[in-house]
């Protein structure tokens, strides 16, 4: 998995992240909405809802986090989601949590950093010990 969270209102260099933690986390709080296609099931068009929640801010930035999907034509519900984002601004890791309505549990490992295009994570699943 990989995330751009584009620079909103904030303009922070990682020198300066291990204070502004808290506003990055005001700014990815909330709802987030948007749409898309499944193409390799014959351009299936949904709506899509993320929402974060922010746990607390010290000593690591923990979201809890929700996501669902609807068709775009009818509204029915298609796939939901709900699990955890921790961000560890001492040392720019991340960590996130996902259980899935089907018997899965996903966890990915990784690194959070600035970049010219705003906020980035990229992450993998691997064992909890790899971290």
């Amino acid at each position: 998995m990989t995330g751009i969270i584009k620079k909103l209102p904030l303009n922070i260099n990682m020198v300066e992240a291990k204070n502004n933690w808290q506003k990055f986390a005001e700014t990815l709080a909330g709802k987030w909405t948007g749409s898309g296609a499944i193409v390799d099931k014959g351009g299936i068009e949904y709506n899509e809802t993320v929402e974060f929640k922010l746990c607390k801010v010290e000593p690591v930035v923990l979201f809890m986090y929700s996501q669902n999907t609807s068709h775009k034509q009818n509204g029915k519900p298609m796939h939901a989601e709900n699990g955890f984002l921790k961000i560890f601004p001492a040392c720019g890791k991340v960590e996130a949590s996902y259980s899935h309505p089907f018997s899965l549990n996903e966890f990915e490992y990784g690194q959070f950093e600035e970049t010219e295009d705003g906020w980035k994570w990229t992450m993998k699943a691997e064992n909890a010990e790899d971290f």
